[in-house]
């Protein structure tokens, strides 16, 4: 986060995550002024504003894709370029292809847009702080090469491996491996082939299990919507897809996400798998935590 720019150090944290028109909730935050009307209009006639917008965002921009590769625009919105410089933009709307999050979860395309009567009002310093919360949308598009990248990768791989599992009639939990995953997208149904196995047991051991299942949208998750499990000589699977809608309805849940002294409440709108490629749209707010609104009031 050091390395962003001073006038706005959370043009990353707003990047990466989004969702909303939830309710913010009342806190305690400091009083925000942007600059007086006559030197806003002095900015704006001179094209100071403009030429500020335009450097911030290239900035932004040459920031973004540094950190998550893919080509990347953004668009910066200032009140003027004092405000800029001093933390305060009126808007922020950023799209990006073909981008790598976290190294590790590629996205075909991305948009993230804060909401026009949310701005954005930061506390500068070592610990830069959101002064107010920020509402934004967000959308995302994964086709099956991304989830394919996504699962052949050490942290996909970490995700599948050693998934502790309640399994009849042993009394303690099992440990099981998902081996070699191949997923695609059809009828609109997100269609995983793979092994299921006893974890460090060789594949030869395995079973072949097909999971074929829809997404909905349900608060701050994803669930499944008529999951249906196919396992050779296996006919109850009930007990099978109790497991795999957990584990999904945790893999998509965002309600615990932190983001450097600050929390992110956002909902699923939509959820959509066509042709090849999975759609989601949110909508949310971020907004500082504990610690961000103790370092607000020790510099009030």
């Amino acid at each position: 986060m050091g390395r962003c720019t001073r006038f706005l150090p959370f043009v990353l944290a707003i990047t990466l995550l989004g969702g909303w028109m939830i309710p913010v909730q009342a806190e305690d935050y400091p009083n925000v002024k942007i600059g007086n009307p006559v030197s806003r209009a002095v900015q704006k006639v001179t094209g100071i504003t403009l030429l500020s917008g335009w450097i911030g965002s290239r900035v932004a921009k040459n920031l973004l894709q540094k950190e998550l590769g893919g080509e990347v625009n953004v668009s910066l919105k200032p009140f003027s370029a004092t405000d800029l410089i001093a933390g305060k933009a009126r808007r922020l709307e950023i799209r990006g292809e073909n981008l790598l999050i976290d190294d590790m979860l590629p996205i075909r395309a991305f948009t993230v847009e804060t909401l026009g009567d949310s701005p954005i009002f930061v506390r500068k310093g070592r610990k830069p702080v959101l002064m107010r919360p920020v509402e934004f949308r967000v959308s995302a598009v994964v086709d099956e090469e991304n989830l394919k990248t996504f699962l052949e990768s050490e942290k996909g791989r970490k995700q599948l491996t050693r998934i502790k599992v309640p399994l009849p009639p042993y009394k303690k939990p099992q440990y099981l491996d998902v081996l070699d995953p191949a997923v695609s997208i059809r009828d609109g149904k997100l269609i995983i082939d793979s092994f299921v196995n006893v974890h460090g047991a060789p594949k030869a051991n395995g079973l072949p299990v097909k999971v074929s299942t829809g997404l909905k949208p349900v608060d701050d998750t994803l669930k499944l919507d008529g999951v249906k499990i196919d396992i050779p000589g296996i006919r109850k699977t009930r007990g099978a897809e109790k497991f795999v809608e957990r584990f999904f309805t945790e893999l998509f849940d965002v309600s615990k996400i932190r983001i450097d002294r600050h929390k992110i409440i956002m909902a699923y709108d939509k959820s959509e798998l066509t042709g090849n490629r999975l759609l989601i749209e949110a909508h949310g707010y971020i907004k500082p935590d504990g610690k961000g609104l103790k370092l607000l009031s020790e510099n009030d």
